[in-house]
């Protein structure tokens, strides 16, 4: 039992160890270009919770871009409803991706 708690004590001191490194270099040009990802993004808390957040904020914005879609259609308003379409697939995809984990 003391070595669970031991370990979970080490494992986050390394997540706020890398955090505090994180926030000394965020502003360093180049510092994470080489494969450095903040630790926040790594290794979430909640990834549920997030997801959750990601899925409703794509259907929302999908219910919203169709009634747009309905009521305002222009062929000069194609190009940014395609691209409008194309993030919300990303962030719908993102989300049950994050739901599965």
């Amino acid at each position: 039992m003391k070595k669970r708690k031991h370990k979970r004590k080490k494992q986050n001191n390394d997540y706020i160890n890398e955090f505090i490194e994180w926030q000394n270099h965020q502003y360093d040009p180049g510092y994470y270009t080489g494969g450095r990802i903040p630790p926040y993004i790594k290794k979430p808390e909640r990834p549920k919770l997030f997801g959750w957040t990601l899925l409703i904020a794509g259907i929302c914005s999908g219910l919203v871009a169709i009634i747009a879609f309905i009521h305002n259609f222009t062929t000069g308003e194609l190009l940014s409803m395609l691209v409008a379409g194309f993030v919300i697939t990303i962030q719908i995809v993102a989300g049950i991706r994050l739901l599965k984990r």
